[in-house]
């Protein structure tokens, strides 16, 4: 976290760089990789513990 403030000067027009869908992929991506692991954890390990829903 230190290092990323002291270089945040210089990182910042790399921050802006890419476009806004590339940023928007990513935010897809992550929040598609969360919902995976929920339905994985609500339909498929759950019930295989024996925990009902």
């Amino acid at each position: 976290m230190v290092s990323a403030s002291n270089h945040g000067r210089g990182s910042e027009p790399f921050r802006r760089a890419p476009a806004p869908t590339t940023v928007h992929m990513n935010d897809l991506l992550a929040f598609a990789a969360v919902a995976a692991l929920w339905f994985l954890m609500q339909f498929v390990i759950l019930p295989r513990m024996g925990v009902p829903t």
